[in-house]
């Protein structure tokens, strides 16, 4: 007898079929997650409810559900292909010695599984992204963290968990009724809350493709063990230094450094997927080099971003941290992947925004398209720098929010707004949100920000970066 893994979980998301399994290291072993067809899916929906079952037990169940099927098809062997599929993908179970392949079956068309493993950015931009579907949701647990950074745009909210364990619960129930396929979690850091890992699990065992945003500080072997058997799809880590001084200079930790090495290579030995994601600041600017090698030492490639933006109230007070165009210039021309890449982007055809999004909108990036951020209040924001409070999801409908956040599409640019002239577009993303907390005003980018972009669109155009 056969019977389905305990961690197979099937989701229909907007008319997508799933079929996931919440112990397989997505996307890092290339398995884990598959598309199927309708008769895949109704396939698999047999099993659960079957339990147990041979091949005549589920070849009559199915039979019995559908009375349509076209003579003529050797049912039976048909849905042998489909289980032997399964079994080899490691989904389904036996309480005796697991059935050979039978290779020599022919596949009919009729009744097919169709699982392959997918491409989750093409189906956003192919599918999700033109029927405004939320594929993703970002949930802020809390904004308490047990760092300082000087750089945090977090740092002026109130520093609490508001949101209860339950409702967490609740959130997540939500957005597995609408099809929300993926969602991260995010801080302050997540860490601080005790009823993480429950939260965690409660998400994964949803059937949620989950990542987990961090400083990897407070990281627990009790996490640990828990990730190897119900794997995230990524741990992105922010780092800060390459050693305890570059540590306490920017978190004020004076031993930060060594508590991320400590989580960083138990996560490496548990070959769990994670990211480096390096905030280059004047504190730490010296240490570009020793991160990039100690990324590099678990197989991972650095990640690393240079521009700061004011606190969510709009304070600028950590903009004396940032670099310098022509400090941040120096890094980039280092990073032959990077200058190869905006070589080709200034020397390849002239992008206009209409040439994007049909028209000249004022929000020139995927607001309201598919993707929303949970705050730390509940309220559902269009993008992660917005903290609008007029739709909580604890209380408030999430279709009616989400169909009235489409007004933010359809917002026609100004007719002197900078941007959508601008030369050197195609090497920016102009965020509304920014303009807003740099300049109190939709429409008007930080001249920092618009300085960089100009130094960068003249230095990598030159012939020796393609």
């Amino acid at each position: 007898m056969y019977r389905l893994k305990d961690s197979i979980i099937l989701r229909n998301i907007d008319g997508i079929y799933f079929c996931i399994d919440s112990q397989a290291k997505y996307y890092y072993h290339n398995k884990g997650i598959d598309q199927l067809n309708s008769t895949g899916y109704q396939l698999l929906n047999l099993m659960k409810q079957l339990v147990n079952f041979d091949i005549k037990s589920l070849t009559n169940a199915f039979r019995s559900q559908f009375t349509n099927l076209p003579s003529g098809i050797d049912l039976e062997d048909d849905i042998q292909h489909f289980l032997n599929e399964f079994i080899r993908k490691g989904y389904i179970i036996s309480d005796g010695p697991i059935s050979p392949v039978y290779s020599d079956i022919p596949n009919h068309k009729d009744v097919q599984s169709n699982t392959n493993n997918i491409s989750l950015p093409q189906l956003v931009l192919d599918y999700w992204g033109k029927r405004r579907h939320i594929y993703s949701a970002g949930i802020e647990l809390t904004t308490m963290c047990n760092l300082k950074c000087v750089h945090c745009y977090n740092q002026n909210e109130p520093h609490c968990a508001k949101m209860s364990t339950s409702d967490v619960f609740k959130i997540l129930d939500i957005l597995f009724d609408y099809g929300v396929l993926m969602v991260y979690f995010t801080g302050g850091e997540i860490f601080t809350r005790k009823d993480f890992l429950d939260i965690y699990l409660y998400a994964k065992k949803k059937g949620f493709v989950v990542e987990i945003l961090t400083n990897s500080t407070l990281i627990t072997e009790e996490a640990i063990e828990l990730f190897k058997q119900y794997p995230p799809s990524n741990i992105s880590i922010s780092i800060y230094g390459k050693d305890n001084s570059s540590y306490y200079n920017v978190t004020g930790d004076k031993f930060g450094f060594t508590k991320l090495d400590k989580s960083v290579s138990a996560l490496a030995k548990a070959d769990l997927n994670f990211q480096l994601k390096y905030i280059v600041l004047k504190e730490n600017f010296s240490d570009h080099i020793a991160l990039k090698e100690y990324s590099n030492s678990f197989g991972k490639e650095l990640k690393y971003g240079f521009e700061l933006f004011p606190t969510l109230h709009g304070d600028n007070k950590n903009a004396g941290h940032q670099l310098t165009p022509s400090e941040i210039l120096e890094i980039e021309k280092l990073d032959s992947v990077m200058s190869k890449k905006l070589y080709k982007s200034l020397h390849g055809k002239k992008v206009t925004p209409t040439d994007r999004y049909g028209f000249e909108p004022l929000y020139m990036c995927s607001i309201s398209r598919y993707m929303i951020f949970i705050d730390y209040e509940g309220y559902i924001q269009p993008c992660t720098l917005m903290r609008s409070k007029q739709y909580n999801i604890l209380t408030d409908d999430l279709a009616v929010a989400w169909k009235d956040y489409e007004r933010f599409i359809k917002i026609p640019a100004p007719k002197n707004y900078k941007c959508k002239n601008c030369k050197d577009f195609k090497i920016c993303n102009p965020c509304v949100e920014k303009n807003k907390l740099f300049n109190n005003a939709p429409d008007i980018p930080s001249a920092e920000h618009c300085r960089l972009i100009h130094m960068r669109a003249e230095e990598f155009y030159k012939d020796k970066y393609k």
